[in-house]
């Protein structure tokens, strides 16, 4: 039964943001809003995987969407979403009981794969807010609850992500190297 509540919240999630990007015409997205229930937030998703990709969301009152995309970056692997989208997603990953599980902190980084109980992690989501940070992991060894949340917050990331236009300018000196 656990399966129909993240569902409808996933569908929640993206019924807000499309509900809000249809209003975006109206909004002014030149400074932060004071909408964000948590402050600064930023969401990191990495799978050490096939090449280590590297996605992340910030929300407006962390990052402010124009004076970002305006800078030319290394990679487009960060983009800015409102304050009330990323509240919805806080929310869900606190509905599934990401703080439950979660290491507190901020999750290691680099291009190599660190390890953690003897195993090699595959992937890492972490949650920082103003008031908290955490991460949670993808291995083996993990139970089956553990799996199932990372699973469902990892979906309602990549689901909020992949709905996020990201308009950012990247250093290519290599120019159409850059697909291949």
């Amino acid at each position: 039964m656990r399966a129909l509540p993240t569902i409808f919240r996933q569908l929640l999630v993206l019924v807000l943001f499309v509900a809000s990007t249809a209003c975006a015409s109206s909004i002014d997205t030149t400074a932060p809003t004071e909408d964000s229930l948590f402050g600064n937030v930023l969401i990191r998703f990495q799978d050490f995987r096939g090449g280590g990709t590297r996605l992340s969301l910030a929300n407006e009152a962390s990052q402010d969407r124009v004076d970002y995309y305006s800078q030319t970056r290394n990679d487009a692997g960060l983009k800015v979403t409102s304050d009330e989208i990323m509240n919805a997603l806080v929310e869900v990953f606190e509905d599934e009981g990401f703080w439950d599980t979660a290491r507190p902190g901020t999750a290691p980084s680099g291009a190599s794969a660190p390890t953690e109980g003897g195993y090699t992690l595959h992937g890492i989501l972490s949650l920082e807010t103003s008031s908290r940070a955490g991460w949670i992991t993808f291995r083996k060894g993990l139970t089956t609850g553990d799996l199932e949340l990372f699973q469902s917050c990892s979906q309602a990331f990549i689901a909020i992500y992949n709905s996020t236009a990201g308009y950012q300018r990247i250093d290519n000196p290599e120019r159409e190297g850059l697909f291949k």
